[in-house]
């Protein structure tokens, strides 16, 4: 493999234990200006059969409380995954089966987009709350035992 990426449509800083932050992550736009980006590209002769995504996910009590993850080889159609946020700024663990993605070839993109417009909360989406991509954290620590 060749050219993993990882990019932020949207406004973004870094956050304490987070590879960076989503500000307004606005549910009406979600595709097209408001979502992360990663993947990777398999070189020529080459296929790629995918196990699993750990990850840690995090939204403040305004912003998304259902995302999904997307995947290039449906154009993004079907979320292969759905995260349920906690309320109160929670950090949400998931270990992602992706076994089902085998034989893969070219460039491989994933996208985490908002579904619907609830907030971790409860309410509705707003402007003012941020969403994070983490590290997988156990006890407070990060953590590589799966």
């Amino acid at each position: 493999m060749s050219n993993f990426w990882f990019t932020i449509l949207q406004s973004a800083n870094k956050q304490d234990n987070s590879l960076c932050a989503i500000e307004d992550f606005n549910h009406s736009t979600h595709r097209l200006s408001s979502n992360f980006s990663f993947g990777f590209t398999v070189d020529s002769g080459f296929s790629v059969n995918l196990d699993q995504l750990v990850i840690g996910t995090r939204s403040s009590n305004t912003d998304p409380g259902t995302l999904g993850l997307f995947y290039s080889g449906d154009s993004f159609a079907t979320s292969l995954f759905n995260f349920t946020q906690a309320p109160g700024s929670n950090l949400v663990n998931s270990i992602i089966d992706l076994s089902a993605l085998t034989d893969l070839t070219g460039a491989v993109e994933f996208r985490i987009f908002q579904i619907g417009n609830n907030a971790a909360n409860g309410g509705s989406t707003s402007t003012n709350g941020t969403f994070r991509v983490a590290d997988y954290f156990v006890g407070g620590a990060e953590s590589s035992n799966f």
